[in-house]
C-alpha cells in the first residue's frame, strides 16, 4: 500500500514532517529550502552569507567580552615555522633569489598549507587540554581562565590563533604566566610555533596591569575591539577568505559559555533576534529573544491547531484550553 500522509487518526502531518521543496542557492549553488525568503543559503561558506556569519560572530565577541568587565590577557599561537610548512618555490619564482617572508607575497605550498589548517583546532584542543590540566593541578580549578579566541591567516596564509585568558583576580593573574611559558615550551609537540605576546603597540594604547612575569594586562573592551577587527564583513581577504575557501576550524571563534550564560548573546539568539525583525518588525534586547522565539512557537502551533482542526495537536489544544 502506497504510504499517505493522512492518518485517519491523527489527521494530516506537519508540514514539518513532509518532505521540504528544494531550490539552489545562486550564490554557491547548493541545495536550500525552496520556503525560504533569504536570498541565500546560510552555510558559512557561502559567498553570500559569509558576511552575516562574521558580523554575527563580531557581535558576539564584543559582547561577551565587554561583560566580562576586568583585566585579560591576549596571546597569539603561531604556526611552526619552514620546516613543517615549506614554502611553494613556484608561488614566488617571480622574485629571483631572495629570502622567503609572507610580506613579499610568498605563500606555504598548498597541500601542506591545507593540511595544517583543517587540523588546526585539533592541534589547538590537544594543546589546550594539555596546559589547562597543568595550570589547574598547580593553581587549582578554573584558574585557567579561557574566554575567547578568533583565527586569523598570516601573510604567508597559515592559521594563527588570537586567545584572550581572563586575568580578574590574583589566581588567574598567577596562572597566566604558567600558561604562556606552557604554550611555548611545549606547542612545538603538538604543531605549532612560538607564542606572540601583543603590547602596546600592537592594541594602541598602554597596558592596564601587568603579572608578575610582565605578561601585559588590558581592559576586556580593548581586548574585544583587539580581536573582533579580524572578523569585519568588510575584509577582502584574510578570515573571511579562509572561511569560504573550507579551510576554517569547524569551531573558528570560541567564546566561554560562562559569558554567554550571562548576556545571552549567541549565534542562535543573534540569528533569531534578526528573525524577530522579518516576523515582527521589533528589536528586541538580546535576553528577550529567547521568550520571544517561544512565544513565536506558541502562535505558530495554535494557527496550525486552528486550520487542522482534525489533528491531534487541535484536540489536545482544545481539551486544555
Amino acid at each position: 500500500m502506497a504510504h499517505d500522509s493522512r492518518d485517519v487518526n491523527t489527521g494530516p502531518l506537519p508540514i514539518s514532517y513532509l518532505r521540504r521543496p528544494q531550490s539552489t542557492c545562486p550564490r554557491c549553488g547548493r541545495s536550500r529550502y525552496a520556503g525560504s525568503l533569504a536570498r541565500t543559503c546560510k552555510r558559512r561558506d557561502c559567498p553570500g552569507y559569509v558576511g552575516v556569519w562574521m558580523g554575527d560572530q563580531r557581535v558576539r565577541l564584543l559582547e561577551n567580552l565587554l561583560a566580562y568587565g576586568g583585566l585579560t590577557c591576549m596571546l597569539t599561537l603561531t604556526a611552526p615555522g619552514a620546516d613543517a610548512l615549506p614554502w611553494d618555490e613556484q608561488a614566488c619564482a617571480h622574485l629571483g633569489a631572495h629570502r622567503h617572508s609572507g610580506t613579499r607575497g610568498c605563500r606555504v605550498e598548498a597541500t601542506a598549507l591545507r593540511r595544517f589548517n583543517e587540523g588546526s583546532m585539533r592541534a589547538w584542543s590537544a594543546l589546550w587540554n594539555v596546559v589547562r590540566s597543568r595550570v589547574n593541578r598547580e593553581h587549582g580549578t578554573g584558574a585557567a581562565a579561557l574566554l575567547a579566541y578568533a583565527p586569523e591567516p598570516q601573510q604567508r596564509g597559515a592559521i594563527h590563533f588570537h586567545i584572550v585568558f581572563g586575568a580578574g583576580s590574583p589566581r588567574e593573574r598567577a596562572a597566566l604566566d604558567d600558561i604562556a611559558r606552557d604554550l611555548s615550551t611545549i606547542g612545538a609537540g603538538y604543531g605549532w610555533g612560538r607564542v606572540h605576546r601583543p603590547e602596546a603597540d600592537d592594541v594602541g594604547t598602554r597596558p592596564d596591569g601587568r603579572t608578575a612575569n610582565g605578561l601585559a594586562l588590558f581592559e576586556a573592551g580593548r581586548a574585544a575591539c583587539y580581536l573582533s577587527k579580524y572578523l569585519s564583513a568588510e575584509a577582502k581577504s584574510g578570515v573571511r577568505e579562509l572561511v569560504v575557501s573550507g579551510q576554517a576550524p569547524r569551531r573558528a571563534v570560541y567564546v566561554a559559555t560562562r559569558l554567554t550564560m550571562r548576556t545571552r548573546c549567541t549565534m542562535r539568539n543573534l540569528r533569531t533576534r534578526r528573525y524577530a525583525y522579518m516576523v515582527d518588525r521589533v528589536r528586541l534586547p538580546m535576553p528577550e529573544v529567547e521568550t520571544w522565539l517561544r512565544d513565536y512557537k506558541l502562535r505558530c502551533m495554535w494557527s496550525y491547531c486552528q486550520r487542522h482542526p482534525s489533528t491531534l495537536w487541535a484536540q489536545l489544544a482544545a481539551e486544555h484550553d
